[in-house]
């Protein structure tokens, strides 16, 4: 299967994206860490969302590939209840946080919540010339 130039740049794009959120987890797990007093159960948090959020990017990319293919109906349709799916995601893995607190901190959770959007925000501005 060839490969074509899109292809490229949007593999490169969903690498840099995961490359962000992992950034992103590693410099809120280090000031949560520094200033809270139960730093692991912090960075379990934020690591538990983080994970969250790194799936919701893979499952967008893929997602995105199959309705690439579509009509735009079918591909408007499909993209709405592909959404839906990663909003429960995040949900699942919230809530999921939020009802383990000997486990996760909950500010850790929150913070965690946000890589996603993050990473997407710090994207455009290292990547504006392409």
């Amino acid at each position: 299967m060839k490969v074509s130039g899109d292809m490229r740049k949007e593999k490169k794009t969903i690498l840099w994206l995961l490359v962000g959120i992992i950034v992103y987890t590693a410099v809120i797990s280090m000031f949560g860490a520094f200033f809270l007093h139960d730093r692991i159960r912090f960075i379990r948090g934020v690591f538990l969302s983080s994970i969250g959020g790194c799936i919701m990017a893979i499952h967008l990319y893929f997602s995105l590939q199959k309705s690439l293919d579509m009509g735009e109906a079918e591909a408007s349709k499909r993209e709405a209840s592909q959404a839906v799916i990663r909003m429960l995601i995040m949900i699942a893995v919230v809530v999921t946080g939020l009802l383990c607190p000997k486990w996760f901190h909950p500010l850790g959770v929150v913070l965690g919540a946000f890589s996603l959007k993050a990473s997407a925000y710090v994207q455009s501005f290292f990547h504006h010339k392409e």
